[in-house]
């Protein structure tokens, strides 16, 4: 009976990894075209609607985390998640080995702000969070670093994935 029910365990996590992948896809798809260009038209306060961004992110991240570790697809443990919730005006420095990574850190981090790459605006399941979310963007080198220095100082908490985030060999 212990292989049956292995297999039957193999295919219940295989599927719902698919249903997972295909949550996450749609959820982010649905609130970029509608929730976050919402916020972009709607609320016309710049900090205001960034708070309402990064918290809207890390909701729903802490959702889709509760329903993948719920139907047993994952099962995580976020150690130190009281001091990442609470930094302020610092740097986190962090691995980027897969988009789970970000998930995790932003649904602990509820106002945090991230460094992403100016390709990701192309993409319609991700363009509008990081246009509403006021996120750093890194192909604009001349103002990145002034725009770093003020958000630190105003207190944010900048999250950067130095490989998700370097620069092609040769190219500036």
């Amino acid at each position: 009976m212990t292989g049956f029910f292995t297999q039957v365990n193999r295919l219940w996590r295989a599927a719902m990894t698919g249903v997972c992948f295909a949550l996450f896809g749609l959820g982010g798809l649905l609130l970029s075209v509608v929730w976050f260009n919402l916020l972009l038209v709607a609320v016309r306060n710049k900090q205001r609607r960034r708070k309402l961004a990064r918290r809207s992110i890390s909701a729903s991240f802490r959702l889709f985390l509760a329903v993948v570790k719920g139907v047993g697809v994952l099962d995580y443990r976020i150690e130190g998640q009281a001091i990442l919730g609470q930094e302020r005006g610092c740097l986190v420095v962090a691995n980027h080995p897969s988009l789970i990574d970000y998930v995790m850190l932003a649904s602990v981090m509820p106002e945090t702000d991230c460094m992403v790459k100016s390709a990701l605006l192309r993409n319609p399941f991700l363009s509008g969070v990081i246009r509403s979310a006021d996120y750093l963007i890194n192909d604009q080198a001349e103002k990145l670093l002034p725009a770093c220095r003020q958000r630190l100082q105003q207190g944010d908490t900048i999250l950067i994935f130095p490989e998700g985030t370097r620069t092609l060999p040769g190219k500036k």
